[in-house]
């Protein structure tokens, strides 16, 4: 299984770190040609890729995880890495056993692995804990937990739920959403190519993803807009019109809305 990774420490360059209660924060970076050898945890852990990206080995399948990527891993699992993309850069949260038996005493039974998602709510959640953590001691205590247990309960909520008996079709939904956020979206369209009725899309997607189609595209256009805002010389007219939105107004509204804040707030915040 190879060594077992005390909690606290890490292989890379620790770039900062902090412990609150049972938790540890951390982030770390690595270079090119890094290779980090089999290995566990001695807790659970969360990682989320900064900047970057990586391969990893774990129970015989290997896997590149890139930027946004959300990983889990239950304490004990061997896993290995393998870094080829120079500053490569991770923002690890290990789950020590008492906070971790406080938010559920079945939660390591619910929180199976490993696992990753690229997509979705994860990765968004993700990046606002790492910039709370990024606030230094500044950074408030409440906001990092309540963004933690935001993160592993929808984690448990995807590991509760069974693809089983969902419309094939409503998979490829997703995909063809995915793949169309930039461009103007007609659900009517999308039912077309799916080759289904408008209203049974609506009923179907919202019924497997938790969610209207209209607020999942909404969601995740912000969640690139956010991304691209972090370059502060792309004016937020370019944005816009790069992240699906009708124009620099259209944006600010729906930032606001999903966010409470402005772009220019989130930028200035970042």
């Amino acid at each position: 299984m190879g060594a077992i990774v005390a909690d606290g420490s890490f292989y890379g360059e620790v770039c900062r770190s902090r412990r609150v209660t049972d938790l540890v924060l951390a982030e770390t970076q690595y270079p090119a040609g890094a290779v980090v050898p089999m290995h566990a945890h001695e807790s659970p852990l969360l990682c989320f890729v900064v900047r970057g990206a990586f391969q990893e080995e774990s129970r015989g399948h290997r896997r590149t995880l890139g930027r946004g990527s959300v990983l889990f891993h239950p304490r004990d699992e061997p896993h290995a890495h393998r870094f080829d993309v120079p500053r490569t850069r991770c923002f690890s949260v290990v789950l020590g056993p008492c906070w971790l038996g406080e938010v559920s005493p079945v939660e390591g039974t619910r929180l199976s692995g490993p696992s990753d998602h690229s997509r979705g709510r994860l990765p968004w959640l993700g990046r606002q804990l790492h910039e709370e953590f990024g606030r230094g001691e500044q950074a408030s205590l409440l906001v990092l937990e309540g963004l933690l247990l935001t993160v592993l309960g929808e984690l448990t909520r995807r590991n509760q739920r069974p693809d089983s008996g969902r419309a094939a079709w409503v998979n490829r939904a997703r995909e063809l959403v995915e793949a169309q956020l930039r461009q103007p979206f007609r659900l009517t369209r999308l039912a077309a190519q799916l080759g289904v009725h408008p209203a049974h899309l609506s009923r179907t997607f919202r019924h497997a993803f938790g969610e209207s189609l209209s607020a999942y595209v909404l969601r995740r256009r912000v969640e690139l807009a956010a991304a691209a805002l972090a370059d502060p010389d792309v004016p937020l007219a370019q944005v816009a019109l790069e992240t699906g939105f009708a124009d620099q107004s259209h944006l600010c509204r729906s930032f606001r809305r999903v966010t409470g804040l402005t772009p220019g707030a989130w930028r200035h915040r970042r």
